[in-house]
């Protein structure tokens, strides 16, 4: 069948895109299920992750890596209808407060595109049906009498019970350097094989200490850009994002937001130290933190936090040291 999807949709897409629309899709049916504070990540190696419910062993989702065949497996448990191949064919509401990245309908069909154009193959084990997708010229859209190149798709029956309530989009012709590039971009998976020295400011967001992740934005986990700004740190701030999710829309709401965690942190410095799992911290980690609020103050103009105060903040205290007799 013919989606009626020209292969030029989305022609900017590439690999990084077509990748982030399946495992938002992953972690967003995982929150359906779950709920955001209930999902666990697990490294099963620096490449492969199971996703569990909190305080369980109960695995309700997979990612895994076959070296041999160069496919990637994004496996989630559940079933996909035919009606989630139609653009806006979402059974998903747009609700920001649930954590749900995912709003459009449109990810699974715009993602194959994008993997497609690259000769990567595509294909998703649904239950008791595999679904292939392929790009094909369709004679009733011509350009210049050149028929168009469509996105088409068509199913099998799929007889293997070990299979059942799984969905499983498997990527063929991925290296595993390709994956492993792309892991950096998810902090839910990267935070696992990775000291990142993250600082959780509440409900605003986090601020990432490691030095490789400067100047990087990431919006609920995912990442988004790398600044031209000098920011002192990575930020994982939730943002209102365009489609494409590739940029910044609203730079100001960014450092508006990206303030109140500083704040946040340096009003709340003691006591989220006391809460410090030192015994799974190295010595590196350990130091970032303790330099922070001394690192931050370099950042003061970036933030336009000389204006800001608070009742008996570390951060007001180091205000006042540094602009003594007009010096910053």
């Amino acid at each position: 069948m013919n989606t009626w999807i020209s292969s030029l949709y989305c022609s900017k897409w590439g690999l990084n895109e077509g990748l982030r629309e399946l495992l938002q899709n992953q972690r967003d049916e995982l929150i359906n299920m779950l709920g955001k504070e209930n999902i666990e990540t697990e490294a099963i190696s620096n490449y492969e992750f199971n996703f569990l419910k909190k305080g369980t062993n109960k695995i309700y989702g997979k990612i895994r890596y076959d070296k041999t065949r160069e496919t990637l497996s994004i496996e989630n448990k559940g079933k996909l209808e035919r009606f989630n191949l139609l653009l806006g064919g979402t059974t998903r509401t747009p609700n920001s407060s649930n954590g749900i990245v995912g709003q459009f309908g449109e990810g699974l069909k715009i993602a194959a595109i994008a993997l497609l154009r690259l000769n990567k193959m595509i294909s998703i084990i649904n239950n008791d049906q595999v679904w292939r997708f392929s790009l094909k010229e369709d004679s009733n859209f011509t350009i210049e009498n050149k028929p168009e190149r469509c996105l088409f798709w068509r199913w099998e029956e799929y007889s293997n019970t070990e299979n059942k309530d799984k969905v499983i989009i498997q990527i063929r012709n991925i290296t595993l350097s390709e994956w492993k590039n792309n892991i950096d971009r998810y902090l839910w998976m990267v935070s696992k094989v990775k000291k990142l020295g993250i600082i959780t400011a509440g409900n605003n967001g986090d601020i990432i200490l490691n030095p490789e992740f400067k100047n990087k934005v990431y919006s609920r986990g995912v990442y988004v850009t790398t600044t031209r700004d000098n920011i002192g740190y990575g930020y994982n701030i939730d943002l209102t994002l365009d489609r494409d999710r590739n940029c910044i829309p609203n730079y100001s709401d960014f450092k508006s937001k990206a303030r109140t965690i500083i704040i946040y942190i340096l009003d709340n410095y003691v006591n989220l130290k006391k809460q410090l799992p030192l015994e799974e911290m190295d010595f590196t980690e350990i130091e970032m933190f303790d330099k922070f609020p001394e690192q931050i103050l370099k950042f003061i103009d970036v933030f336009d936090l000389k204006h800001l105060s608070t009742k008996n903040s570390r951060f007001s205290l180091g205000i006042k040291c540094s602009t003594k007799k007009g010096n910053r």
